[in-house]
């Protein structure tokens, strides 16, 4: 045994820190190592009456620091799940005159993937656009739960080929 004392924070410990963060702080006191981290440098300079100007970079550190952390964890949790995506197969045919393909829709891709992205802490969405030359842009953002977020973006002629009204070209 090694003698350290096991701290756990309850909802009722304090009333100046969050219960989060009070937990975070007796995990770091029982691993046995001191965390230094931005916040709790503003903490103490707080304490000794920085300046506001002084106390706007530490901010603005702590604002890097997270970003940091969030980039990180979400290139942890993206090359993690990575292993566990499922091969897409295309099983829709799509056949017309002389036009014959296959293909996935959008609902199959995500029923697939979604449960493993969301164990890791991954989620995906889409935003579309068009303009008035015809051409439509298609972005799809995948973020973390910590903030991190990335975008792939497409852009190309609408599709008016075939027997499509406008609406789906």
């Amino acid at each position: 045994m090694s003698g350290k004392k096991e701290v756990e924070i309850t909802e009722e410990t304090g009333t100046d820190m969050t219960f989060n963060k009070a937990n975070d702080i007796a995990k770091t006191y029982n691993q046995g190592t001191a965390q230094i981290n931005p916040m709790t440098i503003i903490e103490k300079a707080i304490e000794s009456n920085i300046s506001p100007d002084n106390l706007e970079k530490l901010m603005q550190l702590q604002e890097r620091w997270q970003a940091n952390e969030a980039k990180k964890a979400f290139d942890l949790a993206l090359s993690q799940a990575k292993p566990k995506l499922p091969i897409i197969y295309k099983k829709n045919k799509v056949e017309f005159g002389t036009t014959k393909y296959q293909f996935e829709d959008l609902a199959g891709i995500s029923k697939a993937i979604t449960p493993i992205l969301s164990e890791h802490g991954l989620s995906f969405r889409w935003n579309t656009a068009s303009d008035v030359q015809g051409m439509v842009t298609v972005s799809c953002i995948i973020s973390h739960e910590m903030g991190h977020s990335e975008t792939n973006t497409l852009t190309a002629p609408a599709d008016s080929s075939g027997k499509k009204n406008a609406i789906p070209s």
